[in-house]
């Protein structure tokens, strides 16, 4: 049956009657909506538009219930990032806090993609790695940190000692291993550039040592300190059997203990308090690292370093080369100078050995010499000598024999 009033035709019930259609009429777009509760009672409308909000422009949309959502206050500023308002609070935008909002390592492939990064290099300024730079104002106390300060002839090549007498190798360096078949060996010209650590003969692997220590006076002056041991190094060739070399910094807390007692580990309270392994390569590296000298107080400080060799020997090959050693101020960059001048490191080993030549006659005579203590004096010779009243800052010497007067070598030896 038709419905004029509503133009829909409904179904009579129990007649059989007509099947329920959509109402005629309406528009594109236009939607059905429900007129009352009777069933099939529908007309066409057209749509409303759906609003919500109010929202920010071009802001992004966030939950803020269970059921609702909102728009963030702002789209934010460039180079800001969407922030996590931890589960309570809705996101926010901000700049990234280095502090607070980034974890782990950055990769060194982060930095200029990684190009010259390296072990002896750091993250410049500039945006480059760059290697180690000169800082001639750090304050070392290391003696002859170049072993340029030498007799050029007798110490071109100097055996290291099994037992004392210790083998002088540049002044202020002493050498030592429990085995034979070492020595060291540096060039008797002015542009030498290292000191080599040559395993001649034999397959000991024992640690050939070469060791310098400070009186008591020296060391006082850098307790309470830290500082940085800077070390350069490499192997001969790439068929040197060398393991490793050890670089140590040690302390002690007696007064102007020996080198036989630091060699056999009896300083009172001897403590390491830098003692690193590094594996040279065929070219120069850096080895370098902070050394803590102020938590007790210190009455003697050694520097030492030792080449371990491998079992397998090759007479010619088995040499590491070591170019510097400085303990410097903590943080300074060194380069392959000494900071100290070379007439400063003069000045400074001769406070502990003195090579001298000097005219002596039966008559004594007397030269300032300025040492840490009453010399031991001896003569390249066999002539014998008076040296009556010689202090620690004069020496007072003649020959005996008028038959020996002229020109002698003298040494006069300080050390402890």
């Amino acid at each position: 049956m038709f419905n004029k009033f509503s133009g829909k035709v409904i179904d009579e019930v129990g007649t059989g009657g007509g099947t329920p259609e959509l109402p005629i009429g309406g528009n594109a777009g236009d939607v059905l909506a429900k007129i009352d509760t009777v069933d099939y009672n529908v007309e066409w409308v057209a749509p409303t538009a759906g609003s919500y909000g109010p929202f920010t422009n071009k802001a992004l949309l966030v939950a803020d219930s269970a059921s609702t959502f909102t728009s963030l206050s702002d789209g934010g500023l460039p180079s800001q990032f969407l922030k996590s308002g931890y589960g309570t609070y809705n996101p926010s935008w901000a700049y990234i806090n280095l502090s607070t909002d980034v974890q782990g390592n950055l990769p060194v492939a982060r930095l200029n993609s990684g190009s010259g990064a390296s072990s002896s290099t750091y993250w410049r300024g500039d945006g480059t790695w760059a290697a180690l730079t000169p800082n001639m104002a750090a304050a070392n106390m290391v003696y002859n940190s170049r072993f340029q300060d030498r007799n050029k002839t007798t110490q071109a090549s100097v055996n290291v000692a099994t037992s004392a007498p210790y083998s002088q190798h540049a002044r202020r360096w002493y050498g030592y291993c429990s085995a034979s078949g070492f020595r060291t060996e540096i060039v008797s010209d002015n542009g030498m550039d290292y000191i080599a650590i040559k395993r001649y003969s034999g397959t000991s692997t024992a640690q050939c040592r070469i060791v310098q220590i400070l009186d008591t006076e020296d060391s006082l002056n850098w307790a309470y300190q830290t500082k940085t041991v800077y070390f350069r190094h490499k192997k001969k060739s790439a068929s040197t059997n060398i393991n490793y070399i050890k670089i140590k910094v040690s302390t002690g807390r007696d007064t102007d203990n020996s080198l036989a007692s630091y060699l056999a580990g009896t300083w009172t309270s001897q403590t390491a308090m830098f003692d690193n392994n590094a594996t040279p390569s065929t070219s120069w590296q850096w080895y370098y690292g902070p050394v803590i000298l102020g938590y007790t107080l210190i009455k003697q400080l050694a520097v030492e370093f030792a080449a371990v060799f491998t079992g397998t020997a090759d007479a010619t090959e088995d040499e590491v080369h070591v170019q510097l050693f400085t303990v410097t101020d903590n943080g300074a960059l060194v380069s392959i100078v000494d900071p100290k001048s070379l007439a400063v490191v003069t000045q400074e080993d001769g406070r502990y050995y003195k090579e001298l030549q000097v005219y002596l006659t039966t008559t004594p005579i007397s030269i300032p010499i300025y040492m840490r203590a009453i010399p031991t004096i001896t003569l390249g010779d066999a002539a014998a000598f008076t040296s009556t009243g010689t202090t620690k800052d004069v020496l007072i010497l003649q020959v005996n024999s008028s038959g020996d007067a002229g020109l002698h070598t003298v040494y006069l030896d300080a050390e402890l």
